[in-house]
């Protein structure tokens, strides 16, 4: 907590006396002191990684080195450290006696210069001997600036006078980074992966509370004022450390106390509110809306390792805090706080029931080693405070030999986190949106029952992903873009296949997954040399060099491998060509080659294979609705790659994007359906495994499709249910005859009643092309389905995943995130 000369903590020294509470504390205490060596020892004999991560309020802030109501300059500190100071002595001999791996130090003031501050200390002071202590060494650290004393131009404290510092600084302080923070560390900081959150604002926070002035019932702050005030009154640090490799995130804040103000309650709401952002920022999906000093944006990635570490200034049981700030955090059924840290000192200094979890002088629970429940197990925990009898209490026997508040530790076990997937099946639904997934579900409504009945796709759903392209391409991305930065972590330009926005070659999964020596394949009903494939298999500046691109799949090796071990879909027309024969080079180079799908049954597993099925894409399914393609070619490639050192499938659903670009809600419902039961399948199948990740995701989304239209606020995909054919495919036909288009003969074909004068209007439609529109303006108008475009939009698209390994595609992401993640499971692998 901080100290101000205006707070006397009230000093309690007589014997704790009342029984209730004593019966109560000693079980605490039994259970921390006498089973909790057992758990140690028995992680011990297991040869776990075993931590101990610490908390210190030290008090080494200006005040404490100044006469009362005098006002720091930040040079205090560096006198005090140059000055062989026994309350600084006191401090280095408390860590040295606690031994902690890591350990986060509050209102050590900031000091640009290390060597004037936290080298000073750690030479000085920890690297030396203190009381006959052992020293400690502590060859990582980092520190930064805090909020604390930055000056601001405004009232903030609204006592009609402007200090810049004080109670009008961002944070209170006589001076920038009075009662900073730095961390100590016996393992190595990875610097390069710091998210510091120094600078978000307050009023960026959803929900935030806004303190009310009581005289004006207006906001405390004024818009000039909530428009530069920032949330940490110091700061808010995700440092990653390495632990014998196996990251763990502390994240290290000391929100402002809750008090110093009046009835508006300003420094209470803030001091909630500095707390709920670690709840947030460790809670998949709430975090999203956080960006770092950097301006990246979102909270942690689920099933991290986590310690939240420092003083928050609050308790769910006593002083003036908000509680349910604090209370929520430590409910989370992300943090673990299973055992509660106590001491004897505490317990004998004050009659509060609590008073054995008591962290700071003047009587509360304010400090907190909070570990995460994943990746860590809490072995035992406890704080120093040495009770009156020890030799020991000279150290904290008044808040001058130290500090007000004691140090608080934890020993941690790094656990072994969730078994990585061997295999990876990626689907994509090619222009596939949330409208898309939306429609199907009312498509296959059964209007039977009074609920609509969920999908895969809803049971499947994991969160949402951004699509844009290169910030130079706009927000709206096309396939190649997007393919790439789905199967290389790199957004490029539109039209890139699988380059930088330099054209230059990006590694792929698909090429990583051939260096591991796995198995890879791709299933599309595009020809296998569009984008999306492409994009994992290839590198072109332009997407539209189809010839270029089917030879690379055959040219371009990894280690003398091919890079696809499978390959189905359509493509005649770009590997049998005039000026090469593709087909028979691979077959001469050993692939069975396949052109029909009853061929599938009878594929020798121990081959490679090449299964061409359409000059260009394969038939709509509403054509073939009795084989569905992408299903049949899916359940074939996953038998056909399955082996011990695992594969990696792609999967695309290519037509839903060109009945997208169509606009062509038939065409689209029946490439949905198409997909939902390849994905059926896909998921009982890695539900059944225990090595397999399944994710699926689209591109983008197409066509900007709308479930009603026009002010009408009804969707009725009834009339989609019984069309024969596909639209294009019954306009092929109308075509042909030559004859009148007649209403019977209309409804013979859509599956549903045509009048006379909706007939009418497909007397001037000659032409395939002509009654192929008209069609869909008939069905468009008969279901009141909308379509704003014939291209791309820019919205955000799903991610679904299950398996091992599901649980990391739970937030919002972009398509970048995807791939990294796969990238992290292949290399773990």
């Amino acid at each position: 907590m901080i100290f101000r000369t205006d707070f006397l903590p009230r000093k309690i020294e007589k014997e704790f006396t009342h029984p209730a509470m004593a019966i109560r504390v000693l079980i605490t205490l039994m259970a921390t002191l006498l089973l909790n060596p057992v758990i140690h020892a028995e992680t011990l004999e297991n040869n776990d990684t075993n931590i101990k991560v610490a908390t210190f309020n030290v008090s080494m802030d200006a005040t404490n080195y100044l006469p009362k109501d005098e006002i720091g300059t930040g040079i205090e500190l560096i006198n005090a450290l140059n000055n062989n100071n026994q309350q600084i002595k006191n401090i280095a001999e408390i860590i040295q006696r606690s031994r902690p791996d890591i350990i986060l130090l509050n209102e050590f003031d900031y000091i640009a210069n290390p060597k004037q501050g936290v080298e000073l200390f750690l030479k000085e002071y920890l690297g030396k001997a203190q009381q006959g202590s052992q020293a400690i060494d502590y060859p990582y650290y980092y520190y930064a600036p805090v909020n604390t004393g930055l000056n601001t131009p405004f009232d903030l404290d609204n006592n009609g006078e402007k200090t810049n510092n004080l109670g009008d600084a961002q944070g209170f302080g006589h001076f920038p980074g009075h009662f900073g923070m730095v961390l100590l560390s016996k393992y190595p900081i990875d610097k390069r992966a710091i998210r510091t959150f120094q600078k978000f604002l307050w009023k960026d926070m959803p929900n935030a509370i806004v303190p009310i002035d009581p005289n004006t019932n207006e906001p405390w702050y004024n818009s000039q004022e909530s428009q530069i005030l920032r949330l940490s009154s110091k700061s808010h640090w995700d440092i990653p450390v390495n632990v014998q490799g196996k990251i763990v995130h502390i994240l290290a804040s000391h929100p402002t106390p809750p008090v110093f103000d009046g009835k508006e309650d300003r420094n209470g709401a803030r001091n909630h509110d500095e707390i709920r952002f670690w709840q947030d920022y460790i809670t998949p999906n709430k975090g999203n809306y956080i960006y770092d000093d950097e301006g990246l944006k979102g909270g942690m990635k689920i099933d991290s390792r986590f310690v939240i570490l420092g003083d928050q200034n609050a308790s769910k049981d006593e002083g003036s805090a908000r509680k349910e700030g604090i209370a929520n955090l430590l409910a989370s059924p992300l943090t673990n706080n299973d055992i509660t840290p106590v001491s004897i000192g505490g317990m004998n200094n004050s009659d509060s029931p609590f008073a054995a979890n008591h962290t700071a002088g003047w009587g509360m629970r304010a400090d907190y080693v909070l570990p995460s429940r994943a990746g860590l197990k809490l072995q035992k925990n406890g704080v120093f405070w040495p009770k009156k009898t020890s030799p020991l209490y000279r150290l904290i026997d008044r808040r001058s030999a130290s500090s007000d508040h004691r140090l608080v530790w934890a020993d941690l076990t790094l656990t072994t986190k969730e078994k990585v997937a061997k295999n990876i099946i990626m689907v994509i639904g090619d222009g596939m949106g949330p409208a898309y997934t939306t429609g199907y579900r009312y498509f296959i409504d059964d209007k039977s029952t009074p609920l609509v009945e969920t999908t895969v796709f809803d049971d499947l759903l994991a969160g949402m992903v951004s699509t844009y392209p290169v910030n130079t391409q706009g927000y709206v991305t096309d396939s190649a873009a997007a393919a790439t930065a789905l199967s290389t972590g790199h957004k490029t330009y539109n039209g890139a296949i699988g380059v930088d926005t330099d054209k230059k070659p990006l590694l792929t999964l698909m090429e990583l997954a051939k260096q591991l020596g796995k198995k890879t394949g791709l299933v599309v009903t595009s020809q296998i040399n569009h984008a999306t494939p492409a994009a994992y298999f290839s590198h072109n500046e332009s997407r539209k060099n189809y010839n270029e691109i089917a030879d690379s799949y055959f040219d371009k090796r990894i280690n003398g491998h091919f890079k696809a071990d499978i390959m189905l879909g359509g493509g005649t027309k770009y590997f049998n060509r005039q000026d090469r024969n593709l087909v028979a080079e691979f077959k001469n180079a050993g692939f069975q080659y396949i052109d029909d799908f009853s061929q599938l049954a009878s594929l020798n597993k121990q081959q490679a294979v090449l299964g061409l099925f359409a000059e260009v894409g394969l038939p709509w399914t509403l054509d073939n609705k009795n084989n569905n393609h992408l299903l049949t070619m899916t359940t074939s490639a996953v038998q056909q790659l399955e082996n011990v050192d695992g594969y990696v499938l792609l999967v695309e659903a290519s037509q839903i994007d060109w009945a997208g670009h169509s606009n062509d809600i038939a065409a689209a419902m029946g490439e949905m359906s198409d997909l939902a039961q390849t994905l059926t399948w896909l998921k009982n199948y890695v539900e059944n495994s225990e090595d397999t990740l399944l994710v699926a995701t689209a591109d983008h989304s197409t066509g900007g499709l709308t479930l009603g239209a026009k002010g009408d606020y009804r969707w009725q995909p009834e009339y989609l249910k019984n069309l024969t054919l596909s639209p294009q495919s019954i306009a092929e036909k109308l075509a042909q005859d030559k004859e009148v288009i007649t209403a019977q003969k209309l409804s013979d074909l859509l599956g549903f009643t045509v009048s006379v004068q909706e007939a009418n209007l497909f007397v001037n439609r000659k032409s395939e092309k002509l009654i192929y529109q008209q069609i869909k303006h008939l069905i468009d108008k008969k279901t009141n389905t909308g379509w704003t475009s014939s291209g791309h939009t820019g919205i955000d698209v799903q991610v679904f995943s299950a398996g091992t390994g599901a649980n990391d595609f739970t937030l919002h992401q972009t398509n970048t995130d995807i791939a990294n993640k796969l990238f992290t499971v292949l290399k773990s692998n």
